[in-house]
């Protein structure tokens, strides 16, 4: 008779073991996606009535931006102003000036067209709205169905009457005014 360890059964079953351990210490079939970089995360509730206060939180802080942009136009603060800008703005902007440095087109209320015409602009009246009197968040009553967590919307009603939309969007850990066009 053999001695039980000398077959060749057990040795089987612990090689097998040894490999599964082995095999499930390594990569998986799935890698995990990388996680969105920490200023993009949106906190998230599972209280509805917590998200309903984090949105009012975001919508009000929105607000507050254009009003800071608002104020630092009609104070000729253009440092101020710029930074309220989102970077693709200030891309725009900065495209646009002839020196190259979108402040100076601020300053000087001129952008120059890819054709080379100069375009006179008033930097209050482009990014809001001239002698602003109200500030909405819906038009007639009606919610914008584009506004997500990171961009919201907002209507601009100056003492002529006129409307401006303002789109502002949650970039580099702040509320940016968003606009790439010298006219609607």
């Amino acid at each position: 008779m053999s001695h039980p360890l000398a077959s060749p059964r057990p040795l089987t079953a612990a090689l097998a073991l040894t490999l599964a351990l082995v095999a499930g210490c390594g990569p998986g079939l799935y890698d995990l996606p990388v996680p969105p970089p920490p200023h993009s995360w949106v906190a998230v509730s599972l209280d509805p009535a917590q998200e309903d206060r984090n949105d009012e939180q975001r919508t009000l802080d929105a607000r507050g931006a254009v009003l800071e942009l608002y104020q630092a136009l009609n104070e000729e603060d253009w440092g101020q102003a710029w930074d309220r800008l989102s970077t693709e703005t200030q891309n725009f902007l900065a495209f646009g000036s002839a020196t190259k440095d979108g402040r100076d087109a601020l300053a000087q209320g001129r952008l120059i067209a890819p054709d080379g015409v100069a375009v006179e602009i008033d930097p209050v009246d482009l990014f809001v709205v001239r002698d602003m009197t109200r500030l909405d968040d819906d038009l007639n009553g009606t919610p914008d169905a584009t506004e997500t967590a990171n961009r919201k919307e907002f209507h601009a009603t100056g003492e002529d009457g006129q409307i401006h939309k303002i789109v502002v969007i949650y970039e580099i850990g702040q509320w940016r005014i968003h606009r790439t066009r010298a006219t609607d």
